[in-house]
C-alpha cells in the first residue's frame, strides 16, 4: 500500500494563487492516477500544523480535511521550542465533495 502524500507549508492564508495550487496538487493526488508510468494509489492527503496555530487549522479544514489528532512534541517550532503538530488528511472518497467546494471558492475569488 502507498504512504499517505504528506504536505506541510506555511500557508500564512489561503489566497486565490494558494488555493489553485492545492487543487491541482489534491487533483494530482486523487485524479491523475498515471504519471511517467507510474500509477499513484492515493488513499489520503495529509496536513501537517502547528497546533497552536489556529488560522492554519481553520483554512485546513475549510478544504474539507479531518482532524486525525495531535502528536505532541513533534517537532521544532519557528520560534524555537518544540511543538505540538495538529495533523488533518482528505481520503480519496472525500475528494469529489472537496473539490467541488474548493472550485466554487475559486470561482468567487
Amino acid at each position: 500500500m502507498a504512504d499517505p502524500l504528506h504536505l506541510e507549508g506555511r500557508f500564512v492564508r489561503l489566497s486565490p494563487l494558494a488555493l489553485e495550487h492545492v487543487d491541482a496538487l489534491l487533483a494530482a493526488a486523487s485524479e491523475d492516477r498515471s504519471t511517467y508510468g507510474l500509477t499513484w494509489e492515493v488513499h489520503a492527503v495529509r496536513f501537517c500544523t502547528d497546533r497552536r496555530n489556529d488560522r492554519s487549522r481553520r483554512a485546513i479544514e475549510r478544504l474539507g480535511c479531518t482532524l486525525d489528532g495531535i502528536v505532541r512534541a513533534d517537532r521544532p517550532a519557528a520560534d524555537g521550542t518544540i511543538r505540538d503538530s495538529a495533523y488533518f488528511s482528505l481520503l480519496a472518497g472525500e475528494w469529489p465533495a472537496a473539490k467541488q467546494q474548493l472550485s466554487e471558492r475559486l470561482a468567487a475569488g
